[in-house]
């Protein structure tokens, strides 16, 4: 299924009370579960180990991502970016 973020991230913007309740949060637990099924199948592609990815990566980065990359992104775009920021984190470190 194909999901337009920005078009539900603005039916978020435009409702009101306990509408804007129920919307954002649904819309927020999506946006995560879309982020966390990407990100775990973009590390797989580029092998990395399921002890890898079980190893803290995603204990932060669902709930951060969000914030860190704009409530209207694309959530799937976004985990491939992290994917890639650990890799080089880790490649750093």
């Amino acid at each position: 299924m194909i999901v337009d973020w920005k078009a539900r991230h603005a039916a978020v913007v435009a409702a009101e009370g306990d509408e804007w309740d129920h919307l954002n949060d649904a819309y927020e637990a999506d946006w995560r579960e879309a982020y966390c099924t990407e990100f775990v199948r973009y590390a797989l592609l580029r092998g990395w180990t399921r002890e890898n990815i079980d190893s803290g990566w995603l204990e932060d980065l669902p709930r951060d991502a969000p914030f860190h990359h704009g409530h209207d992104a694309d959530p799937a775009e976004c985990a491939r970016e992290d994917v890639k920021a650990c890799e080089d984190e880790a490649y750093h470190a």
